[in-house]
């Protein structure tokens, strides 16, 4: 598509390597050989985000409505309250014993079944749970995926609307109860807007991300999978 990059934009490149580079404190050698990859894989890794901004410049921005935002919304978002029963220490973040810890399971399991018997949830909330979060959060947690420890995630994605789980996490015992995102309009539009900002990238980087799809199947390129790890861990040390 005829993208090249100037002198300027050379040198940025550069920059950018030589902070991977110097992110190993003198490993890199080692990074490249652990990981079976060549000092050209590496700056193969490293252009791709340089061509990918050389690349939505050319396409151009595509205009996405509220409509889209609020769909997008609807479709990848969870809302949930939680108890946590902690099994750390609050203040040292160090592991309870395990008789303390056998304790905090009981008292979450107590819960658990409180809640399933019709207790008011947001009152055992605000008696019993450790996280500071859910008590500064009344209306629950908006969320998607990755943003939650994945026991959460996947505790709430078990349930329907209303229903609880127990589950537990490296923080402990939850006590999960998963709420519609349109309970009603005023929690709905308050959880879009707290959430927008986040959507409107996440919806504009997937567009871009199919736009490029499309120009895969158009010009016939096949793509080949290397080691994603590897790959990974370049982009975790640099940018």
């Amino acid at each position: 598509m005829g993208i090249e990059f100037d002198e300027d934009k050379k040198k940025e490149i550069a920059d950018y390597k030589q902070q991977v580079v110097d992110s190993y404190s003198g490993g890199y050698e080692d990074f490249l050989k652990e990981n079976n990859l060549s000092d050209a894989d590496v700056d193969t890794i490293i252009s791709v985000s340089f061509y990918a901004e050389k690349l939505q410049e050319q396409l151009g921005d595509k205009e996405y409505t509220d409509e889209d935002k609020k769909a997008y919304f609807r479709d990848h978002y969870r809302r949930a309250k939680h108890i946590l029963i902690s099994t750390k220490d609050m203040q040292t973040n160090k592991e309870l014993s395990k008789d303390e810890q056998e304790e905090a399971k009981k008292k979450a399991e107590d819960l658990f079944e409180k809640a399933k018997n019709g207790e008011n949830f947001d009152t055992l909330i605000m008696e019993n749970s450790q996280d500071p979060g859910s008590l500064a959060n009344t209306d629950g947690y908006f969320f998607t995926d990755n943003e939650m420890v994945k026991e959460f995630q996947d505790g709430v994605d078990s349930l329907q609307n209303g229903e609880f789980t127990l589950v537990k996490s490296d923080f402990g015992y939850h006590v999960i109860q998963r709420l519609a995102l349109d309970e009603t309009q005023e929690l709905f539009d308050k959880g879009f807007e707290e959430k927008k900002s986040d959507i409107e990238n996440s919806i504009e980087n997937n567009g871009f991300k199919d736009r490029v799809y499309e120009l895969v199947d158009q010009y016939g390129i096949v793509t080949e999978i290397v080691d994603q790890k590897a790959i990974d861990t370049v982009a975790k040390n640099s940018k």
